[in-house]
């Protein structure tokens, strides 16, 4: 189900899954609405959900001194790979319309040169190089807004829990994200704030609308989304149950 199935391959690969799903002794999933899909397209078949949760330092790094950013603008920031499907062309053409709101890109990529390119034409265009992960958050934190503008063009991206948003919730900093399953389940009462659902339509509005107050009021009461911790026993049960299975079959992972 990912952009690039299509086709007779989209059909062989759905062949193989159907064949060998059921020979598997745990499914682990990402999130939820995978796991429905999974319990809809195969009953019978329990999911075991474990969710991304990433690593965090605890810091918090100060963009606007390190990029000279004035006080009274907003701050947004784009995590990961600079590359096709994440709406970066999109991002370069709106933030050069709207000189008060800073864009900073933590990553690299195929499509560096153009955000380079950018940043050199416009003030209010930033990259920085990328960081360990351990220290991702500790950026997000110091942004007022985090981009997940993942262009849903399938079923994988449409039922997807980007690391991009995780790092947001993580962090506390509103994720300005697209209409994603998950993305809207975790944001709640607050995806009608944070959630777009055509980039190319509402982004110049977003910007415009987005105020210190939106960024004050998310930031009081973010979404909760579990530690490792919190979800590794439900993943070591499973292993368990499977290993104490008198299935004589050679057990696998799915």
């Amino acid at each position: 189900e990912t952009i690039a199935s299509h086709g007779l391959r989209q059909r062989i690969q759905r062949v193989i899954e159907r064949h060998y799903i059921r020979k598997t002794d745990v499914v682990s999933v990402v999130n939820e609405p995978i796991a429905q899909w999974y319990r809809d397209a195969y009953p019978g078949i329990r999911p075991v959900v474990v969710t991304n949760s990433p690593t965090d330092n605890g810091g918090r790094v100060d963009l606007r001194s390190r990029l000279s950013i004035p006080e009274d603008a907003l701050v947004y920031i784009h995590v990961g790979f600079l590359s096709e499907g994440r709406s970066i062309p999109l991002l370069l053409e709106v933030f050069a319309r709207h000189p008060n709101a800073h864009l900073v890109f933590l990553g690299d990529g195929a499509l560096r040169a153009a955000v380079d390119a950018a940043a050199q034409s416009h003030q209010n265009i930033h990259r920085l190089d990328p960081v360990p992960p351990e220290d991702v958050v500790a950026h997000v934190r110091g942004a007022d807004v985090s981009l997940c503008l993942i262009e849903p063009a399938c079923l994988s991206m449409r039922l997807s829990t980007p690391n991009k948003l995780m790092e947001s919730l993580k962090a506390g900093t509103p994720p300005l994200s697209t209409d994603l399953v998950e993305a809207r389940r975790l944001l709640g009462e607050d995806a009608d704030t944070w959630i777009i659902e055509d980039p190319a339509v509402e982004l110049d509005r977003a910007i415009e609308r987005i105020t210190p107050e939106d960024v004050r009021r998310f930031r009081t009461r973010p979404p909760r989304i579990p530690t490792w911790d919190e979800q590794a026993d439900r993943l070591v049960a499973a292993y368990a149950t499977a290993l104490d299975s008198p299935s004589p079959r050679r057990r696998k992972v799915y």
